[in-house]
């Protein structure tokens, strides 16, 4: 490029900077032969280069390894997006022309939790000071047959037909105090009824309240499950070989794609398992397939004739679980009526219990009993009801963790646990991502009308080293999307595809080197003590001792004994490997730090 035309471009360049306002991002313009056109002060400061200007400018974007679109952190940890566009010239020349834009740590926590909010399954609403809906995503959407788009800005009383005394938002704004599990009727101002559970909770910042959200499960969905003994997933029926009406499930084994050996491992074991009627424990993390396996268990057994129901432990508070499997009685309680629970329902057929460890302590031990006796009674009622069912559970957490924490009993564990199988997470059996990543293409493919033939190399490298928190679910989530965006003559996903949450999580898991959950698989509880507690409820159902009674079991006992020994030694040689220093131990362990304080001052560490 000459040198009368450079200087005059790089005039020019520099005035159009000033005037499209851009100095809060930074600029680097270079020409065809990767001579310096431009390079703004907001350049330098990213690149904390102020006091070196003079060097050379490729080696500074190989440094960190920009070549066009993209991310990177800089010397402050901050996140940086660059932008990229070669510009062709009148006179055939071409410059290079890169946007660095800093993203403060609190935008990035801001994009994090609206994607939590649009993807969660319960309504979320949220209204300011003045009653305005501030945020309202598209489960909320479903329950109020409303679009997002149609309600933001509005306040509660053009939405809902609603006074300031009967809107439960309206309310909280006036008392600031906050209401669970609330059951409310009311009507939209398009004329839907909703019949609904909300949680409210007032928000604050810095002692000031500046608004109220809404946590909203459809009351109706419950009320359908309880009427009709289950929703599935799949609304089709198909005959069985007996001339009875199948309730249709969507899983058999054989739609379980991988190629691992542990995971091959785990679907033998799931089908001898199946060949029984004893009670199956799945144990796994969020995203691994444990509906899949449960379902599958349930078409391989001699009772896939029979209904299958799936229950979220999770999604319905205790009071209605309660009612929901066991029944009720009329008069009970107010608004009761006869109506067999899901044990009676099922008659013959199977029921998952998703997320187990989520149900009370009083329920599951209520639960136990009737798991012991196969006998039920409803609630209200002295009568018992003869029950068969076979039961299939699941627990997303460690066993030896939610023991000790008291989120599931140990009695009740042991009787659940009959059969387990620990499923492993993705990031345990990242032979399949590839495998999973073409079955899921080439399905989104025929969805979305597109050509995708597979991932570029940079994502390929990207899937492998990325840890999936979400598993086999956030996977089959990040294909869905970045497929949706590919262009319909693009045959392969690159980086641009992916959702930038996911681009964040794996730069940051790159610079830290952190592991973001508990591996199952290593920690001491597997596979010898989920071994040793199951043959002593084994021992113990034998014995014909009361299982109830935990607090005679001195071999439990023992069992919570060898539990804390082994975590007090792992924390002390996590504090070792540490030197020290309490943050790196908790994110190690995968603790906050004001458990591990907790159990340091426990432990006497």
């Amino acid at each position: 490029m000459k040198t009368e035309y450079r200087e005059m471009l790089q005039a020019f360049l520099s005035r159009f900077i000033r005037l499209v306002n851009l100095h809060h991002n930074g600029i680097l313009i270079l020409d065809d032969e990767n001579n310096l056109l431009i390079a703004n002060e907001t350049f330098y400061r990213i690149f904390d280069e102020a006091e070196n200007r003079d060097g050379s400018h490729l080696e500074l974007l190989e440094k960190y390894n920009i070549e066009k679109d993209g991310f990177f952190y800089d010397a402050q940890h901050r996140q940086v997006n660059v932008f990229f566009d070669e510009i062709i010239l009148g006179n055939d020349s071409r410059i290079k022309c890169w946007m660095f834009e800093s993203v403060e740590e609190d935008v990035i926590r801001k994009q994090l939790l609206e994607n939590a909010v649009q993807f969660s399954h319960d309504g979320i609403e949220v209204i300011d000071r003045s009653g305005r809906m501030i945020i309202y995503n598209e489960a909320q959407g479903r329950i109020d047959k409303y679009k997002p788009e149609e309600v933001i800005g509005k306040h509660v009383s053009d939405i809902y037909e609603l006074t300031e005394e009967s809107s439960l938002l309206l309310r909280a704004l006036h008392t600031m105090r906050p209401m669970e599990n609330v059951r409310q009727n009311y009507y939209t101002k398009t004329g839907n009824l909703v019949d609904s559970i909300s949680s409210i909770v007032p928000l604050f910042s810095r002692g000031t309240m500046f608004g109220v959200a809404a946590i909203v499960r459809d009351y109706s969905s419950v009320f359908q499950l309880m009427e009709h003994g289950g929703k599935e997933k799949d609304n089709g029926s198909k005959s069985s070989r007996n001339g009875e009406k199948e309730k249709e499930t969507r899983y058999q084994f054989g739609d379980i794609i991988s190629g691992n050996a542990d995971m091959i491992k785990c679907i033998q074991s799931a089908k001898r398992a199946a060949s029984n009627d004893s009670s199956v424990m799945l144990i796994g993390e969020t995203g691994t397939g444990k509906e899949m396996f449960a379902q599958s268990i349930h078409n391989y057994s001699n009772r896939r004739g029979k209904r299958f129901v799936a229950i979220n432990c999770a999604a319905i508070p205790e009071n209605l679980l309660e009612s929901l499997l066991f029944g009720t009685t009329k008069g009970a309680f107010t608004g009761a009526v006869d109506k067999r629970g899901l044990f009676e329902e099922v008659n013959g057929g199977t029921i998952f219990l998703d997320e187990v460890n989520s149900m009370s302590l009083f329920l599951q031990a209520k639960f136990l009993r009737v798991l012991e006796e196969r006998q039920v009674m409803r609630i209200g009622s002295n009568k018992t009801v003869a029950v068969d069912f076979r039961l299939i559970s699941s627990i997303n957490e460690n066993p030896v963790e939610a023991i000790r924490e008291n989120h599931i009993r140990a009695d009740f564990f042991y009787r659940l646990a009959v059969h387990y199988v620990v499923i492993p997470s993705l990031r345990k059996r990242k032979d399949d991502i590839e495998l999973l990543s073409r079955h899921f293409i080439a399905g989104f493919n025929k969805q979305f009308g597109k050509n995708v033939k597979g991932l570029d190399f940079d994502v390929q490298k990207l899937v492998m080293d990325y840890d999936w928190p979400g598993n086999v679910r956030q996977l089959r989530h990040t294909v869905e999307a970045s497929v949706s965006l590919a262009e319909p003559d693009e045959e392969y996903l690159a980086v641009h595809h992916l959702p930038k949450y996911l681009l964040n999580e794996a730069n940051k898991q790159g610079q830290e080197k952190r592991v973001l959950i508990r591996d199952f698989e290593k920690n001491e509880f597997f596979p010898g003590m989920v071994e040793e507690a199951v043959q002593k409820g084994r021992e113990k159902r034998a014995a014909g001792s009361d299982s109830l009674n935990k607090n005679e079991d001195t071999a439990e006992i023992g069992l919570i004994e060898r539990i804390r020994e082994n975590e007090k030694q792992e924390i002390i040689e996590a504090i070792k490997r540490n030197n020290g220093n309490i943050a790196k131990v908790s994110r190690e362990l995968g603790m906050s730090r004001q458990k591990l304080y907790y159990r340091i001052k426990k432990y006497n560490i």
